[in-house]
């Protein structure tokens, strides 16, 4: 027979609700980050063709250099790299351009120094330093951008067998009532509340836990306390975690 539930979940949770509160919003934010990869990817590749195909190589003199140094929240520092070379861009005249380039690039070019470039004549402002960098980002911001990619597939079928798990441990298992044995703290912490899991034995002797949850939410639910639980081979998932049946049981 149940008992009175120790939970605010009054309502069974749809197997949405389930993925997300599983992790599933991992999906979200490793198919955004594929999104945000993949697109600048696209026009990195884009203009590497045009490169290949239409740029010309020369070199140009180093009339400027310049290094940022900021700052983020947490304190640690970035550094960015800038050299500002004059060039002749045939047809369009002698241009003077700043462009970004790695820490290497920037030691190894001194004022007066001729660097290779790369540019295009129809657009003499697209310069690449060294030649074939433009190549090289869309190279890996691709593959950085496929991980992400597989991560969000992986995520998907994990999380969404969890939830499928559990949605049919709720619909179709037994309905226990379960002790708990200990609240387990763990080591994670969000919005500054530590989290912890039930660990409970239901009435065929079985141990399972729950989700994490703030250790506030828990306080109530101490050592011996009797709550609903449901059980379907392996599974056992707390009411609490997955919402009660339909009819409340």
């Amino acid at each position: 027979m149940a008992v009175k539930p120790k939970h605010n979940r009054h309502k069974p949770r749809s197997w949405f609700s389930l993925f997300w509160r599983m992790g599933g919003y991992g999906v979200l934010i490793c198919a955004a980050l594929w999104l945000i990869l993949t697109i600048p990817a696209h026009f990195s590749e884009t203009l590497a063709a045009r490169f290949e195909r239409s740029g010309v190589v020369t070199f140009g003199e180093v009339v400027d250099r310049r290094h940022e140094v900021s700052t983020d929240s947490d304190g640690d520092e970035s550094h960015s790299y800038y050299l500002t070379l004059r060039f002749d861009a045939a047809s369009a005249g002698v241009i003077q351009r700043e462009v970004s380039v790695g820490s290497g690039v920037y030691a190894a070019s001194p004022m007066g120094e001729a660097v290779e470039l790369r540019f295009l004549p129809d657009d003499p402002d697209a310069i690449e330093v060294p030649v074939g960098k433009t190549a090289g980002t869309a190279w890996w911001l691709m593959r950085i951008g496929a991980v992400f990619g597989i991560a969000a597939l992986i995520m998907l079928w994990f999380f969404g067998k969890r939830a499928t798990l559990a949605y049919k441990t709720r619909r179709d298992g037994q309905a226990l009532v379960a002790e708990v044995i200990e609240v387990r703290s763990t080591s994670v912490t969000v919005n500054d509340e530590p989290q912890a899991r039930l660990v409970w034995r239901d009435e065929t002797g079985a141990v399972g836990e729950s989700l994490m949850r703030g250790v506030s939410q828990l306080r109530s639910l101490g050592p011996g306390t009797k709550i609903n639980v449901y059980r379907f081979g392996d599974q056992m998932w707390w009411q609490g975690d997955v919402g009660p049946r339909g009819n409340g049981s």
